[in-house]
């Protein structure tokens, strides 16, 4: 889900963008389509150690979820009660 917020952090435009990278039969890596966005923030639950390096080399601020949905995350935000995320995920499924 992408969100774009105003000045104010308020958002102002929601899209979901399919994943059409190499992990579902198509091209790139999902780092690379994510970036293709230029987004300042990610926020996550967590990701794989790579990932999070790329995000981070690109000067993308990636920040831990918390809440259940994405208004919940939105306002964890805006009242900045999200922690960075500094170290990926480690099991399997992350490379």
């Amino acid at each position: 889900m992408v969100v774009d917020l105003d000045e104010k952090n308020d958002p102002i435009g929601w899209r979901a963008i399919p994943n059409v990278s190499e992990h579902f039969g198509g091209v790139g890596r999902p780092p690379d389509r994510i970036l293709e966005l230029r987004p300042n923030v990610l926020i996550t639950y967590g990701m794989g150690p790579r990932a999070l390096g790329i995000f981070q080399s690109a000067g993308v601020a990636v920040l831990r979820a918390v809440g259940r949905t994405v208004e919940e995350v939105l306002e964890a935000f805006k009242e900045n009660r999200l922690e960075e995320l500094t170290e990926g995920c480690l099991h399997a499924l992350h490379r």
